[in-house]
């Protein structure tokens, strides 16, 4: 497994932080992530999901909504980006 990050799934893994630092830790619908990441589709949605859950950067429960976990360690050097 390729364990560097596509532009595009740090563009989805950046606006999940983003949305989860704005909304008091709530985490963003597959719909809000798709409009928000411009992504035509829930199932390119899913695949960068899928790949960010394989790069140990996320955790979600299948069947939960709204069930997106950022794994602390790997999340917080990404923090200093945002707040500039």
């Amino acid at each position: 497994m390729n364990s560097e990050i596509s532009a595009l799934s740090y563009k989805v893994f950046n606006f999940i932080l983003k949305y989860k630092r704005a909304s008091g830790g709530v985490s963003p619908s597959i719909k809000e992530i798709g409009t928000g990441c411009h992504l035509n589709s829930t199932s390119q949605v899913y695949s960068h999901l899928i790949t960010l859950q394989q790069l140990g950067l996320i955790e979600r429960s299948p069947h939960k909504a709204r069930s997106i976990r950022l794994i602390g360690e790997h999340w917080s050097p990404y923090m200093e980006d945002l707040d500039a």
